[in-house]
């Protein structure tokens, strides 16, 4: 078990490992289901739809990335510059690889028009759509519906990482007046999701990219409260013995009120409400360090571990089988076969890439704390 004050928490790292799983799920869904009749469509109305709420499982993501990256600066000093270098190469130089990944494909791997069998899910670039300044919007992260096209679960982390350049801000505005920061972040969210609206930007609610820049930072201002959720509920020590205290009993009622609220409709807007209610309940129930045998099973260790590379390459390893693979298998057995390429995949796209982006995070922060003569002050919860 971890320490609740610890700057990690398996039981929240197993728990981002079967999100990232969810998300894929969620894909390769939507890239099998035909039409909005058969028993694949059903699944929206049963219980297994929690398997396929991709939305509901970004939402986790950003209520968990709040947490983790607020729970060690409540005890140690922190650099700004240093902890901005350091989230750029966690997050840039994946995400920079995943793109030049799809690229790749879109440029070698040969396609058709139609793929038969397949529904929703496929859209990728043609060759001829491909040039310099498609990929340079991806690679700025502007966030525009056609700077995700390459790799589409790219768009969180362009939310996810502007948030993280105003981070350390906003834990400042948290330790001081926690009640005004989620109250002001809150409006913004309404308002801006108001204007996503008003201009047709909604995505039928489930807003995740906008045809401009603009709106796209709309969108970043829509997710900023549910990292102040999570950051709060890192710096607000009563919070984790709250955790701590609980019964066995409330612990397993709350794991599966949050379930059950998280695969509950992300349609229309305010959906997003009983969606970050049930991701807070996971969330509440494991900064305990306290977790359930599902999330202490080796598969689960590893889905956390592997979880970044997973999200990223997922969709193109997918989509590439589609296109290589349909004309001597029927399309759900290369979906099939995809989603196991993709987590062979995502292990090495974390051996490769994202442990040493890491690694150049922390050397690269080390001369950084090493080169500053000043420190900021701790942040103390």
């Amino acid at each position: 078990m971890s320490k609740p004050d610890s700057s990690r928490i398996d039981g929240l790292d197993s728990l981002r490992g079967l999100a990232a799983a969810v998300v894929l799920v969620h894909h390769c869904y939507f890239i099998l289901r035909r039409s909005d009749t058969g028993w694949l469509s059903d699944i929206r109305f049963s219980p297994l739809r929690l398997f396929i709420a991709g939305h509901a499982a970004v939402i986790v993501f950003f209520v968990l990335s709040g947490f983790v990256l607020a729970l060690p600066q409540a005890s140690k000093q922190i650099h700004a510059f240093d902890f901005i270098v350091r989230r750029t190469c966690r997050i840039y130089i994946p995400f920079a690889a995943a793109i030049f990944l799809s690229a790749a494909i879109v440029i070698f791997v040969p396609r058709t028009d139609l793929i038969p069998g397949a529904g929703e899910g496929l859209n990728f670039p043609w060759p001829h759509q491909l040039n310099p300044s498609v990929v340079a919007g991806h690679l700025l992260m502007l966030g525009t519906t056609q700077d995700v096209e390459l790799d589409p679960p790219i768009w969180s982390l362009v939310h996810e990482y502007r948030i993280s350049l105003i981070f350390l801000v906003l834990l400042w505005c948290i330790r001081r007046r926690p009640v005004i920061t989620l109250a002001t972040t809150v409006a913004a969210a309404i308002a801006a999701a108001a204007g996503l609206v008003a201009t047709g930007d909604a995505d039928d609610g489930v807003v995740i990219t906008s045809g401009t820049v603009i709106g796209s930072l709309l969108i970043t201002l829509r997710y900023l409260p549910l990292f102040i959720i999570g950051a709060y509920m890192a710096l607000d020590k009563r919070v984790i013995a709250a955790s701590r205290a609980i019964s066995p009993a409330i612990r397993f009622f709350l794991m599966l009120a949050g379930a059950v609220l998280l695969s509950g409709p992300s349609v229309p807007v305010w959906s997003d409400i009983p969606l970050t209610v049930g991701a807070i309940m996971l969330t509440f129930v494991l900064v305990s360090g306290w977790q359930p045998f599902f999330l202490k099973a080796k598969v689960s260790r590893w889905l956390g571990r592997v979880s970044f590379s997973l999200y990223l390459v997922h969709v193109p390893i997918i989509i590439a089988s589609c296109f290589l693979l349909t004309s001597i298998m029927p399309v759900e057995a290369a979906v099939l076969l995809g989603a196991c390429l993709s987590l062979l995949g995502a292990q090495f796209m974390y051996v490769t890439v994202e442990a040493n982006a890491h690694k150049l995070g922390k050397y690269l922060g080390n001369i950084i704390q090493k080169a500053s003569p000043k420190k900021v002050t701790p942040i103390q919860s």
